[in-house]
């Protein structure tokens, strides 16, 4: 009976000790290396974000121009079109919201 136990109890030892072993080692070999400043600054994020932004946009820019060449509008002649149509003064909703 005495047998089993002692067998359990040196493989389960075994295991934790090679455990705290690997855990010290993965924790020294962190403190030894030196601390790369692995951060982005404020001004690189926005450069990253503008450049994935123009790159996600621009199939879309290049439908909308040539949307507008069709209609025979340029940039320029949208914001006449935006007085003609009234597109500049805010238009109030006939319809009426449902409040809980």
């Amino acid at each position: 009976m005495l047998f089993p136990i002692a067998v359990i109890g040196i493989v389960f030892g075994s295991a934790l000790i090679f455990t705290k072993m690997i855990i010290d080692y993965k924790r020294d070999a962190g403190q030894r290396s030196p601390q790369a400043d692995k951060s982005l600054s404020t001004s690189e994020l926005r450069e990253i974000i503008d450049a994935a932004v123009g790159e996600a946009v621009a199939p879309l820019a290049e439908r909308v121009e040539r949307l507008e060449e069709r209609r025979g509008m340029t940039i320029d002649s949208v914001s006449d079109a935006e007085d003609v149509y009234g597109l500049d003064a805010p238009q109030e909703s006939e319809t009426r919201r449902r409040t809980r």
